[in-house]
């Protein structure tokens, strides 16, 4: 029985601090808030100009949800959610699933006042947890942008090793290419990390 018939994908991560819930068209608003706040789209693979195209790719995420091939969910802080644009704080994802492979990108992101405060470290851990312990992957990567100094800490933090350089390798809408590092982490590696072996 392959992988692709035995993995538990969740709605639902519970974390320490922050929850992940299975990012929604209902996530749109206080999303785009964080997702536009300086610093933010910069960094990202991604262009969002207005709310039209945000929404636009929050169903694409979900669609994706629905075929296996991108498990996207949004930071949310703990307890009752009363303001939307303070609840919702940003995205983790695990995409370009590949079970014959067994292994996905991740990447994340999160609004500018949330910067700098243990939120990203965390959400990554509740997602590389999920990636290796409910959906039995054997590698993650990430690309990161070269000049992406606060993820590239965060990312070596949990254990990513740098594996190379891809040059000019993201087109930003300015027209502008972007050099990423490559990175990834094993789930061997991963796990002696776990046991301090």
């Amino acid at each position: 029985m392959g992988i692709r018939n035995t993995f538990s994908k969740k709605k639902s991560l519970i974390g320490q601090f922050i929850d992940l819930k299975k990012s929604s068209i209902d996530h749109c608003d206080g999303l785009f808030h964080q997702i536009k706040s300086p610093g933010v789209l910069e960094n990202l693979t991604i262009d969002i100009e207005d709310k039209i195209e945000f929404k636009k790719y929050l169903i694409y995420i979900e669609n994706q949800w629905s075929l296996n091939h991108d498990f996207t969910f949004t930071i949310c802080t703990k307890g009752v959610k009363i303001n939307p644009k303070q609840d919702y704080i940003g995205q983790v994802s695990m995409y370009s699933l590949n079970f014959l492979h067994s292994r996905a990108e991740v990447g994340i992101w999160l609004g500018k006042n949330h910067w700098n405060k243990g939120i990203a470290k965390e959400a990554l851990e509740i997602l590389i947890s999920h990636a290796f312990l409910d959906i039995h992957l054997n590698r993650l990567q990430a690309h990161i942008f070269t000049q992406n100094d606060s993820s590239i800490k965060v990312f070596e933090k949990l254990g990513f090793k740098r594996e190379g350089l891809n040059e000019r390798y993201v087109r930003k809408t300015n027209g502008d290419f972007n050099n990423v590092y490559v990175y990834a982490l094993l789930y061997d590696n991963w796990v002696r990390k776990q046991l301090k072996i």
